[in-house]
């Protein structure tokens, strides 16, 4: 996933967030997310069980909602794998001032890939421009932040085929604390973030230093 034009660099932060997310006639899923920051360097550890390529899909899918399964095999494959014991967790690591990064699986060894491919994935902590469909509700303070809730309606279409989401939100700019995006009509189709740990100035340079820098 490529770098939002728009993420801040000079950031010292640690993030735990939790993802659920679920959809028809599938099991719920999910996991924590760790992201550590420090500059234009940083690192992703992925505890959700799912594959580099699901992890991609799932955060650029159009609708918000996850990567749907487009087949009976990959629906069969998303409850199996509900049944096995989870997957290692998914190491990524990016460094925009080379240009350099990694994704690593326990037990592999890191793989290249241009660390633009990878900061949007650590920059999914920072909240962007709401819609401009989505209303002002409230102030409330979480982890112990000021913050503004939005909640509201949005629509979209995908190959021709309109849509309508039930999105609750609360920012502490420039973080997104909750992303809470539903399906008005399929109430049990659903992808929310909520960021459960944030501790800005206390990464150090270790913990997001690149695996040919270890």
């Amino acid at each position: 996933m490529e770098s939002s034009e728009h993420a801040p660099t000079d950031r010292n932060v640690y993030v735990k967030m939790e993802l659920s997310m679920g959809g028809p006639a599938l099991p719920d899923r999910g996991g924590s997310i760790e992201i550590w920051l420090r500059g234009e360097r940083f690192r992703v550890r992925d505890h959700t069980g799912r594959m580099f390529g699901e992890i991609c899909a799932d955060l650029v899918a159009r609708r918000g909602l996850g990567e749907p399964p487009a087949t009976i095999e990959e629906i069969m494959d998303i409850h199996g794998a509900a049944l096995r014991p989870r997957r290692d967790a998914v190491q990524l690591f990016g460094d925009l001032a080379t240009q350099r990064g990694w994704v690593a699986t326990e037990g592999e060894e890191p793989w290249p890939i241009p660390a633009t491919k990878l900061a949007g994935i650590a920059h999914q902590i920072f909240a962007g421009e709401p819609a401009a469909s989505l209303e002002r509700v409230g102030s409330p303070t979480r982890l112990g932040r000021p913050c503004v809730e939005y909640r509201g309606l949005v629509d979209g279409e995908t190959q021709g085929v309109a849509w309508q989401n039930q999105v609750h939100r609360i920012v502490s700019p420039p973080y997104l604390l909750l992303d809470d995006v539903r399906a008005a009509k399929v109430p049990d189709w659903y992808y929310v973030r909520e960021v459960v740990e944030l501790v800005e100035g206390h990464v150090a340079d270790a913990e997001v230093r690149p695996p040919d820098d270890r």
